[in-house]
């Protein structure tokens, strides 16, 4: 029996390990990586970019990656690019839009999501509400 329980609980750490892991990655959420060059070109583009700022160790970060990942999955958001910038990223840029993303900046916030539409800046949401992504994803400007 012990050896039993012994072996569930390292089952279940090891599914634990790897699922964190996996929320832990842009790629789980088809998001893409930041890169300067393309979110520039997207936003001059007029195109829906959606900026997830969000920090590994954040557990509210992740939810709101869920919650992000369900809600385009799920609606006719096809067109709407997604970029993932690590808060902690030493290579991370310190300004997007109007936000501050730089570590030690008292304005600066994980968990946010920095919405642009027809090259310009909408939005900065912070909550996990895919009713509130969706109506920012949805303003005509």
């Amino acid at each position: 029996m012990r050896t039993f329980l012994l072996w569930i609980v390292a089952v279940l750490t090891a599914l634990g390990f790897s699922t964190n892991a996996l929320a832990k990655s842009n790629d789980q959420f088809g998001f893409m990586n930041w890169n300067t060059a393309e979110f520039e070109e997207a936003v001059a583009n007029g195109d829906r970019v959606i900026v997830s700022v969000w920090a590994t160790w954040c557990p509210s970060c992740r939810a709101q990656r869920k919650t992000l990942s369900a809600l385009l999955d799920g609606g006719d958001y096809g067109d709407v690019k997604v970029f993932g910038v690590e808060f902690d990223d030493p290579n991370a840029p310190q300004m997007i839009g109007s936000h501050s993303i730089l570590p030690g900046d008292p304005y600066a916030t994980k968990t946010t999501l920095i919405f642009f539409n027809g090259g310009e800046q909408v939005d900065v949401y912070q909550g996990q509400s895919d009713m509130m992504m969706a109506a920012i994803l949805n303003v005509d400007i």
